[in-house]
């Protein structure tokens, strides 16, 4: 896509987000908006890596979980915000009690509880290259290479630039195991584990380990707090959906829902484990 062509996209759904969030019933509007903040998400992935999912693509060709996170929350946040502030613009805002004249529409509050959700949320998106940077800086012992080449292999999750450029009798031979080999220590970085290619980054990066020694194997840290992320943005979503459906989002003080302190807990331990896992080196070093 051109820069003319994307530039052009891009403003053509930015247009129809304002749009839609100033002139669609409430629940709708926010189901809307939120559709197409994620088509403007892929959009950019197309753009700057030539993937839909490049948004979420680390600078190791894998995609990356807290960015997952995230975007997640960006747009669900984001939709929710820009909905509510257009209607509240529209529609006029009940004045306070000790206030004759209308409150200020653009008077929103994110509670403390959602706060700490969004502070949770941005910890593991910093957090994450900064514990890469100390791994970059270390050494994989001669061996790890091969073995990670074998494990890929083995399981059939090479990256599928690989699998396209091996040679004639393929990987399950000495020349496609050197092959592997050679890539996987020609690409990583200190001990972290990267795809030659932005297009060889797939949804199941998110579930595997990010260095040498596991990338091959299920990261389990990474599958509970996926799993924590999407049930806690699910409910969360319903839960806006609830208070759309009621005059309480002309209020004079309007707060964004809680966020029960067990559900940012629970999201808490989940993202702590996330970054205590990948602070631990599992990659045999020289």
């Amino acid at each position: 896509m051109t820069k003319t062509k994307s530039t052009i996209s891009s403003l053509i759904l930015i247009t129809a987000i304002l749009v839609v969030a100033w002139l669609a019933p409430l629940q709708w509007g926010f189901l809307i908006v939120m559709v197409l903040m994620l088509f403007f998400c892929l959009l950019l992935g197309v753009v700057i890596c030539g993937e839909p999912l490049g948004v979420l693509i680390s600078d190791q060709n894998v995609i990356s979980l807290s960015r997952f996170q995230t975007v997640i929350w960006t747009i669900i946040i984001m939709s929710a915000l820009l909905v509510i502030a257009m209607a509240r613009i529209k529609n006029g805002v009940i004045a306070g009690d000790d206030s004759a004249e209308l409150a200020d529409p653009l008077n929103i509050v994110f509670g403390k509880d959602l706060l700490g959700l969004l502070g949770i949320t941005a910890t593991s998106l910093v957090g994450s290259p900064l514990i890469a940077a100390t791994k970059r800086r270390k050494i994989p012992a001669p061996h790890v290479a091969e073995e990670t080449a074998r494990n890929l292999i083995d399981l059939n999750n090479v990256p599928n630039s690989l699998v396209t450029s091996a040679p004639a009798a393929g990987l399950t031979n000495a020349a496609g195991l050197g092959h592997v080999a050679s890539a996987i220590e020609q690409h990583s970085e200190g001990l972290l584990y990267q795809n030659p290619r932005a297009r060889d980054a797939s949804f199941t990066d998110m579930f595997e380990g990010d260095e040498l020694g596991n990338a091959a194997y299920v990261d389990l840290s990474k599958v509970q707090m996926f799993f924590f992320t999407v049930t806690v943005a699910v409910a969360y979503v319903v839960g806006l959906l609830d208070i759309l459906s009621t005059e309480a989002i002309y209020g004079a003080n309007f707060t964004f829902p809680a966020v029960s302190t067990g559900m940012v807990g629970v999201l808490g331990i989940s993202n702590v484990g996330y970054l205590a896992a990948k602070s631990v080196d599992h990659t045999q070093k020289s």
